[in-house]
């Protein structure tokens, strides 16, 4: 099989869907090696992979740098935001989201990932222990985080926090 094959990913959604970890990090690993590395959208998805292969200093390192070049785009504002709440800075996160809700742009119309993120950024526990390890799974509680198109869903369980794509 062709691993710059854009069907790829419809692999990954299905082994994260299935809690498959393991295999879904190798689909991770040959997406991030074959993805096109320059444009805003490219740099999401390689930012996106990072994240999910539980590399975030990579993927906050990328999104840190989008911000940089589009300060407004709705979708970095999100994902910084996560970047900061993953790293307990609430208030930092929060003011990202609210940021990324009131004039962000780049949203696609319905896309509620930034209101939601300030409602659960309010409610969380800061003593809750942050998760160290990313892979994937099903979904039950949203947390907004972007790759262009690709608002993603987190997962808590004991071991693991899952990312997949929301419908």
């Amino acid at each position: 099989s062709d691993p710059t094959d854009w069907r790829i990913l419809d692999q990954l959604q299905e082994l994260l869907l299935e809690t498959r970890p393991a295999e879904a990090t190798l689909y991770l690993q040959q997406t991030l090696r074959y993805s096109p590395r320059h444009g805003l959208k490219a740099q999401l998805q390689i930012a996106k992979c990072h994240m999910l292969l539980g590399q975030s200093t990579e993927a906050c390192a990328i999104y840190e740098s989008l911000h940089d070049q589009y300060p407004t785009y709705a979708h970095v504002l999100n994902n910084m935001g996560i970047c900061h709440w993953k790293q307990g800075r609430l208030r930092a996160a929060r003011d990202l989201f609210v940021r990324a809700a009131a004039n962000g742009t780049g949203l696609t119309r319905g896309d509620q990932s930034p209101q939601t993120n300030i409602i659960l950024v309010d409610a969380w526990d800061p003593r809750t222990p942050r998760p160290t390890r990313w892979a994937g799974g099903t979904a039950s509680m949203i947390v907004g985080f972007s790759a262009k198109y690709d608002w993603m869903v987190v997962v808590r369980s004991p071991k693991y926090v899952f990312w997949t794509k929301s419908s």
